[in-house]
């Protein structure tokens, strides 16, 4: 099992789900992802989606209500990220040994 960031390779890492909502006249989208990342990743996407969110969702009516739960989860998730511990480079899977 991956305990390691998929897009740095630093630890610890945890899995991450975001949500982001774009808001169009008539209607919206919603998209969601998940990944196993670390503190500084984690931060990073969830910080980028709560702009994408906080500047593009809000275009429909149904948005304003579904945008409200998408920022809610994400500056949630993002209060936990941040209580995870400072990310390090992992150790190679042979102990580092030549």
């Amino acid at each position: 099992m991956r305990t390691t960031c998929e897009r740095c390779s630093k630890t610890p890492a945890r899995l991450v789900t975001s949500r982001k909502n774009l808001g169009l006249l008539f209607a919206h989208k919603t998209f969601r992802s998940q990944a196993l990342l670390c503190r500084s990743c984690a931060t990073s996407r969830l910080t980028g989606d709560l702009i994408f969110t906080a500047i593009l969702g809000w275009w429909s009516i149904v948005s304003l209500f579904t945008n409200v739960g998408c920022i809610a989860e994400d500056v949630a998730a993002l209060s936990e990220v941040r209580k995870m511990a400072t990310p390090v480079q992992a150790l190679p899977a042979d102990g580092g040994t030549p």
